[in-house]
């Protein structure tokens, strides 16, 4: 049966039309959508576009079928929410929702878990837009998953205890080459330490507040804005060079389930 599951209204009355002779026995909650950008254009609207079918309906699922025995309640949940991902503040937050729901849900003693994917190789409406920056970006940390595979990790999950598990692929190698590892997988590679560069590019070692003392106003305005150009091309994947407009608001490939 079809409904709009952020509607829960419409989730009751389908969940109230499965016939006695074939009950519930277990959810996989799939539906998402994102809506990316930057963390200043976030609304209210924006945020709870992207709440509704993730969020909301997850919990709108577990307070309905809270009183059910089921044999699996399984959420699709981002690697956003334990990676971060730049440019998509308001999908972390709903998947991290997923994420906490399944730790609430096994600790009631009932069925849970969180899949925290990664990218899959089958393009879908979501993944359609990515360019091929946010390609290569995916590919330093793993890659997609084929179907085979993804559906392969799907199983393995569910015999494995974790109420949060990440079915992603990960390339070690690659991940030395980015220029900044999420704080997850930091502890697995052996990645060079980002040492602070003043904006004229040598390293003395002083601190920001040291280098920008004496300067002129205009003058600390220009070295500031270089430092926060930098961090924002390392968050983004670039090597040097100031991000263009459309990658600083490009779509994140950890939104990919």
């Amino acid at each position: 049966m079809a409904c709009d599951v952020s509607d829960r209204d419409a989730l009751a009355a389908v969940l109230d039309g499965i016939p006695a002779e074939y009950p519930l026995t277990g959810v996989v909650h799939t539906a998402g959508v994102v809506d990316d950008g930057v963390f200043a254009s976030m609304t209210p609207d924006r945020v709870g576009a992207v709440f509704a079918p993730k969020a909301d309906a997850a919990l709108g699922l577990h307070e309905l079928t809270a009183h059910l025995d089921l044999a699996m309640f399984t959420l699709y949940s981002s690697v956003a929410a334990s990676y971060g991902s730049a440019g998509q503040a308001n999908y972390a937050a709903a998947n991290a929702v997923l994420d906490a729901l399944a730790h609430h849900r096994r600790a009631r003693g009932l069925a849970g878990q969180s899949l925290g994917w990664g990218l899959w190789e089958q393009v879908s409406g979501i993944s359609g837009h990515l360019s091929e920056a946010d390609l290569a970006r995916i590919e330093k940390l793993g890659g997609g998953l084929s179907t085979a595979d993804g559906l392969a990790l799907f199983d393995a999950a569910l015999g494995a205890a974790p109420a949060h598990v990440l079915p992603v692929r990960l390339n070690l190698s690659g991940l030395k080459d980015r220029a900044e590892v999420p704080a997850l997988l930091r502890g697995l590679v052996r990645a060079p330490r980002r040492r602070t560069v003043a904006a004229t590019g040598h390293g003395d070692g002083s601190s920001l507040a040291g280098r920008l003392a004496g300067l002129s106003a205009a003058e600390q305005e220009r070295q500031l804005t270089a430092l926060v150009l930098g961090e924002v091309a390392g968050v983004l994947g670039h090597v040097s060079g100031r991000p263009s407009r459309r990658a600083v608001r490009s779509r994140s490939w950890a939104s990919i389930r």
